[in-house]
């Protein structure tokens, strides 16, 4: 299983392309990465990121905590899950950066790779399916001419 960040893109055919927005997820890295970034400041981007990302697995994202009475009265824990993980303030500012940071291009040009590796084992297959059919039609008529040459022979030698 693999888990999914903020921008992650999910490719489906040669014709969609999902993009996994988790503002929630993303400003909790931001958070951590800061807090790392404190306490060590030479700390290189790529370890940060991994750091940062092993350190939101152990974490919750959110915190679900109420009364007792609140517990009664709510009754399902998913409903104040969902509501806790709404971002409402996910502005349009947020919106623009995420958007100018994902490479359509890059996306598309892995979609076409997926889809040419898709032709070349199609390809691919239907070439050894046809080595196949041709070593076959070779086989047969092998038999067939070494059956001929064997009546031949017999009929030479009668």
């Amino acid at each position: 299983m693999q888990r999914l960040y903020h921008l992650d893109r999910i490719l489906f055919g040669s014709n969609t392309i999902l993009v996994f927005k988790y503002p929630l997820m993303k400003r909790k890295l931001l958070q951590i990465k800061s807090k790392f970034l404190s306490e060590i400041p030479d700390i290189s981007a790529e370890e940060l990121e991994q750091t940062a990302k092993q350190v939101l697995l152990n974490e919750p994202l959110i915190q679900i905590s109420y009364s007792e009475e609140e517990s009664k009265e709510a009754g399902d824990d998913d409903a104040l899950r969902r509501t806790a993980m709404t971002v409402e303030d996910y502005d349009d500012d947020e919106v623009e950066d995420d958007d100018r940071q994902i490479d359509w291009d890059f996306a598309m040009d892995e979609i076409l790779k997926i889809e040419n590796r898709k032709k070349d084992k199609a390809n691919e297959e239907a070439k050894k399916k046809m080595d196949e059919e041709r070593t076959r039609i070779e086989e047969n008529l092998k038999k067939k001419y070494e059956e001929e040459q064997r009546i031949n022979n017999e009929e030479l030698q009668k």
